[in-house]
């Protein structure tokens, strides 16, 4: 009886290419290439996963532009740190793809009244010079009793802008809710701290979600640190740090009127290494600002000589301080570098930006802290068996329940790959379901490591002409039999299995304690094959299905688009001998492959990014390399895996595919079509929590899914249909 193969047509043209090849593609390099396509922010493997923005000034204070990478050293710690990308921005040639954003804050809760006009004075002259045209696109934000308001967005226009700042309603309102504010001793001054951490903090958040370079200028009185009654410096600390940086905050603090009380903020610009050390004095603005790779701009003493009133000095102050950071920072540089790994949560870490010419300063962010979650962290599991010792284990029988033998499954990793025939061997002889589930999840996370010994069998290598012979049998098959594929209906089920979720005592910042996978959902359907596309879910018919949760692993192509990508793209990479395999229907032959990035056509896609990194989903087309194996006699592929090639600095470090083919028979014909897929994908999780009464997004700690499909109840499709006369 003729055997088919489900899979769509190839074009036979492009794997008749091969026969003027050796067994071997002749391209061998590894190196990949960069996907013709705009990239998402962050999914560069080639950027670094910490970015600085920076401004070069001369003695003068004016900016310094045409500096290259090799110009700057970049000291992490006192140690160098390489540069991963470098970029140079000027507004009259080199412009960035989003502008400069300008973000000013007007601080009228803690002024006197006479000194918030003067404020609102200066900022309305700054806005209308040079006929209201502004450099940047624009912002307002007024903090006043009754809270926060702010212009709809930004603008270029300044005399609207103006109009908007002294027209009542002009600013929209702001919702804040300071609620959670907790003073034992009803502290005005605490109160007014909170209120300007809180304001700043909703800036942030806000300034997060869009991608652009900001200068947030905050023009108010000197800063009090007087909240020592707070809880958790060290935290409010480390959290403005992170967001500022993330959200591309450069800040300035802008204070022309004298305070009595004035903070000693040069006293806290070292930073705080650890949380004994830690006090709020480390998170005023002037602090910040300082740290951000920004400035504390004050009024400058009086010039007996110039005849002019305080509130002059002050407008002037205003003025000419917001000219000057608008000519600093007309252009800039950008470039990013990889933290150092950490095993430790907050780890502080210094930062200072060298330049080779001298009289030059460089202004940047002073400092990062860093995370074990910034990279994948080692799983170290008790036990790590091969599949005797796993067996021999099953077979002890000592335990006295499932819950035991689901405990110790836990934690047990394979050094060897566990066959399906080897697995189902154990599906009736297992106490309990929960028992069966979790050797599934130890078997399936094998799936991509090479058989123990005793599953291969001792026959000679093929010489090339024969591995020759047999690759082209694999190109005939698909080539002669695919255009005489029947229509399929199925029964496909699928299980997909998860880590345990986060404790909420356990923090985003470093990797999960529990890394073993549960089963979460299981899935039914009935599933259609048509014209040689992939299965399909029918439109009506017998569904069983859990509710999905909110992390989800979903594959494509697995019945025959896969087989058609894989060996198609192989052809162009490398191809080797990879021995002989025992499989279900006999011996197996095996070979190895690589494709380069710059060759594929295999497209991985996971969701999603943070706020700032752009949101939306990771997708790149991605090397990869894996096993094809055969029927040598007729060139029927049999099993086929497909691992990916990703940089561990990605959204997704893992996105692995294994499938299983086996006979048939439907219809009176047999076919060869998939009977088992195992899928693994590893990547980082995004994990959402509150932080100035608002909600913060960020990167968690990496987590696997697995999803193991079955297919049976193999039965041909078949429509028919009736042509009924019209009734007249």
């Amino acid at each position: 009886m003729k055997k088919i193969v489900c899979v769509p047509v190839l074009l036979f043209c492009t794997m008749a290419s091969l026969l003027a090849q050796p067994s071997s593609s002749p391209s061998s390099g590894t190196a990949s290439a960069v996907v013709n396509q705009r990239q998402s922010l962050g999914s560069s493997p080639e950027e670094g996963l910490i970015a600085l923005d920076v401004t070069v000034t001369d003695a003068a204070g004016k900016p310094v532009v045409g500096l290259d990478h090799d110009d700057f050293t970049l000291l992490d710690n006192g140690k160098p740190a390489k540069i991963a990308t470098f970029h140079a921005y000027d507004e009259a040639t080199a412009k960035p793809d989003d502008p400069t954003e300008l973000i000013l804050v007007l601080d009228q809760r803690n002024q006197k009244s006479s000194e918030a006009a003067e404020a609102e004075k200066a900022l309305n002259r700054f806005l209308r010079q040079g006929g209201g045209h502004l450099a940047f696109p624009t912002s307002i934000c007024r903090l006043s009793l009754l809270g926060m308001s702010a212009t709809l967005k930004p603008s270029t226009d300044g005399n609207a802008l103006a109009d908007a700042l002294v027209k009542k309603g002009g600013l929209r309102p702001v919702p804040r809710h300071f609620s959670s504010f907790v003073l034992p001793d009803n502290n005005e001054r605490s109160y007014s701290f909170l209120l300007s951490q809180s304001s700043l903090g909703a800036i942030i958040v806000e300034a997060r979600r869009n991608p652009a370079r900001k200068l947030v200028v905050w023009i108010g009185a000197e800063g009090l640190a007087s909240a020592s009654n707070l809880d958790r410096p060290f935290d409010a600390t480390t959290e403005f740090s992170t967001r500022l940086r993330e959200a591309r905050i450069t800040l300035y603090k802008v204070n022309a009127w004298n305070d009595p009380r004035r903070h000693p903020y040069n006293d806290f610009l070292d930073g705080v290494v650890t949380e004994k050390n830690a006090s709020f004095a480390l998170v005023t603005l002037e602090v910040l600002a300082e740290q951000s790779g920004g400035a504390v701009l004050e009024m400058e003493p009086t010039d007996d000589a110039v005849k002019e009133s305080r509130a002059d000095r002050a407008i002037r102050t205003v003025v000419d301080s917001l000219a000057r950071i608008l000519a600093e920072n007309s252009s800039f540089y950008r470039l990013t570098f990889d933290p150092a790994r950490t095993e430790r949560i907050d780890e502080y870490h210094g930062l200072k930006l060298e330049i080779r010419k001298p009289g030059l300063v460089a202004h940047t962010r002073t400092a990062y802290y860093d995370e074990p979650v910034f990279y994948d962290q080692p799983h170290i599991v008790p036990q790590h068996l091969t599949v005797a010792q796993l067996e021999q284990k099953l077979r002890a029988g000592s335990r006295t329940s499932d819950a035991e033998l689901v405990n110790e499954l836990s934690t047990i990793e394979l050094t060897e790959r566990m066959s399906t025939m080897r697995l189902m061997a154990w599906k009736d002889r297992l106490r309990g379901k929960k028992a069966w589930q979790a050797l599934v999840a130890v078997a399936d996370a094998s799936a991509f490591l090479d058989l123990p010994p005793e599953d291969l069998p001792f026959l000679l290598r093929p010489s090339d002409a024969e591995r020759h012979e047999q690759f082209l049998r694999i190109v005939n098959y698909l080539g002669d039999i695919a255009p005489k594929l029947p229509n399929l209906i199925a029964t496909r089920s699928t299980d997909r299995y998860e880590e345990p979720s986060q404790r909420q005592s356990e923090t985003w910042k470093t990797a999960r304690l529990d890394r073993s996978l549960h089963l979460e959902t299981s899935n039914v359907v009935t599933v259609v094959y048509r014209n040689g596309g992939d299965f399909v879910e029918a439109p009506a018919g017998k569904e069983k299905k859990a509710k999905k949760g909110p992390r989800a692993l979903e594959t494509n192509g697995t019945f025959g688009p896969i087989l058609s990508i894989v060996v198609s793209d192989a052809v162009h990479g490398k191809i080797t001998w990879g021995g002989w395999e025992k499989g279900a229907s006999g011996i197996m032959a095996v070979f190895r492959y690589s494709v380069p990035e710059s060759q594929s056509h295999y497209e991985v896609s996971a969701c999603c990014y943070p706020e700032h990194l752009g949101g939306g989903r990771f997708q790149r087309q991605a090397g990869y390399h894996g096993k094809i194996a055969f029927d040598p006699a007729t060139g029927a592929i049999l099993r086929l895996t497909v691992q990916t090639d990703l940089n561990e600095k990605l959204l997704l470090l893992r996105s692995d595919i294994a499938v299983e083919y086996g006979t048939v028979e439907t219809g009176g014909r047999t076919c060869v079509c998939p009977m088992r897929s195992v899928s693994i994908s590893r990547g980082r999780t995004l994990r959402s929590f509150p932080e100035w009464n608002e909600v913060i997004e960020t990167y968690g700690p990496f987590e696997t899914l697995l999803t193991d499909v079955s297919f049976s109840d193999y039965h041909r499709f078949i429509s028919t249909s009736r042509i009924l006369p019209a009734f007249y």
